[in-house]
Parts: structure tokens; sequence; C-alpha cells
């Protein structure tokens, strides 16, 4: 790999087994276990001004990392993550959009952007290296102290729901606010393996916790921030009434029908959450940094 990183660290969640790993440099480091906790390290380990994360399922070229950091210097970014280009075409659009609640925009200088319904929005003009809102949480290279200045560790809210979604725009919205930048890098020679061993059965309790999960993690992003308003509700509300017909009606073909009431429970679980004191006190993530 070039450059050659400094010190390799794998976290391991607490009472998980060490992976047996053909190097003698790779210190393993315990950690709580959940999508943010496991990213939301304190780096008090690390001495770079540079941390790579990557997801155990990721192969990089030799040259992978270098590039990063080359387009980092090119669009002054503090955080530069990896990302496929979106499939255009009216179709895949019109699917996207229905399904997910993502939407092209005409923006030829953002990437992907955050939109009121709290899904992704797609620029129509991707190029190799963009300035972007969003983080893809599989492969990103970020300075060290921008990872540290947004306290990521106080979203370990989001792992309450034990399906985290959403959780890298969370990261990225604090990024932003924070006042750093952020870049996408289209490759397609940084391959993921798709190991997702514990995402593969669909349950109605897991696809009713996604959907709640969406829901509060649209309230952190949007509704809770300066971009609230009647405007992003109405749009929310349009996208979670598809998400939970579409969520429901694929269960029950596969035999869970129960996610519709299990559905509405995590729901109002959720909506209690982003209601209780602890939410309440955490600062928008678009709020002036003193």
């Amino acid at each position: 790999m070039t450059p050659a990183p400094e010190s390799i660290n794998v976290y391991i969640p607490y009472g998980y087994a060490k992976p047996e790993i053909p190097y003698d440099d790779v210190k393993f480091i315990r950690c709580d276990k959940g999508m943010v906790a496991q990213r939301a390290i304190s780096c008090d380990e690390i001495k770079t001004d540079w941390i790579l994360f990557l997801d155990d399922d990721i192969v990089l070229p030799e040259d992978g990392v270098a590039r990063l950091f080359r387009v980092a210097k090119e669009l002054s970014a503090d955080c530069v993550s990896v990302d496929h280009k979106v499939v255009g075409g009216m179709v895949n659009s019109l699917k996207r959009c229905m399904a997910m609640g993502w939407w092209p925009h005409r923006d030829a200088d953002i990437a992907f952007k955050v939109g009121m319904n709290g899904e992704y929005t797609y620029s129509r003009c991707q190029a190799n290296a963009m300035n972007t809102e969003c983080v893809c949480f599989q492969n990103f290279l970020v300075s060290r102290e921008a990872h540290i200045a947004i306290r990521y560790d106080e979203e370990r809210w989001i792992d309450k729901f034990g399906y985290a979604i959403h959780d890298e725009l969370v990261y990225a919205t604090k990024l932003i606010g924070r006042g750093y930048s952020i870049a996408s890098y289209f490759a397609d020679d940084f391959r993921h393996l798709n190991a997702k061993c514990g995402h593969s059965a669909i349950s109605a309790r897991s696809e009713a916790k996604k959907l709640a999960c969406r829901f509060a993690t649209w309230h952190r992003n949007v509704f809770n921030t300066k971009r609230g308003g009647v405007l992003s509700v109405v749009l929310f509300i349009s996208l979670i009434v598809r998400q939970y017909l579409l969520r429901g009606v694929r269960c029950s073909i596969q035999g869970h029908p129960q996610f519709f009431a299990i559905a509405i429970a995590e729901l109002w679980r959720a909506w209690r959450l982003v209601h209780s004191e602890p939410y309440r006190s955490l600062k928008p993530l678009d709020a002036d940094v003193p």
C-alpha cells in the first residue's frame, strides 16, 4: 500500500474473538459494539495526522491511499471517501425516487446532498472527484483533527436501533457543520466483498428497526436543523409511508406479516427517543461553532 500506514489498528468489540491475521504489526483494540461506537474512537492510540477507516471486507488497489490524498489536496478536503457513480436513466431514477426517496439534483459541483426527506440527492454530472455532503463509511480518509472535533461519540444513540441507517450522513453533516469539507472519489477498483453475513436474513423486527432509525436520523440531519420545516415534514411523511408499505409487503411475502404492528411500535419508540432529554440536549448539527 502506498503510502504505507504508520500503524494498523483493528477494533474488536468486547466478547468477540480476535481474527487470524498474517501480519505482526497489527494492534488489536477492544471497543463497544455498534456501527457508531466502532467508529467513534477517541484517537488516543493514533498519532498520525490522517486516519484511514476501512471495513473488514474492503480490498484497496496498491496506489489507492495515494489517490485519496491527492483528491484531498486538489479539493482542499478534510475527508475523502470512495463511492460509485449513480447509474442514470429515467427508469432507474424513478425506481430510486419511489423506493428510496433519492432524486437527482442539478448542482454539478456537489456529488451528493442530503435531501429534505433525509435521503440522498445526487448530481446528474458526476466527475471522478467532487465535493459532497456525505461520507461512504466503507472506506474513507479523514484528518485526525476533524474526526476529533466533531465528537462523533455523541451520536451513539443511533446504536440503540441495532441497525444503523444514515449514520454516515450524521457524521458528514457534523463535519460540514463544524466547517470541514468532504470529497467523494469515484473508483471501481476499491473492491467491496459484500461480506454482510448478519444482514442476509430479513425479519419483521429488523426491517421495523431500520425504518425507525431512518426517522430518527432524518430528525437529526434535517428536522432539527435550520432546514427543518413544513416542507421537510411533508416530504419525509411521503417517504416513510412508501417505505412502510414496501417493507411490509416484502415481509408479508416472506411470511412476516407482523411487520406492520412491530413497525408502528418501533416508530413510537423512536419518537420518544428524539423527545428524550439526552437527545434534546445535543446541539443541532448545523449549530454555530463558538
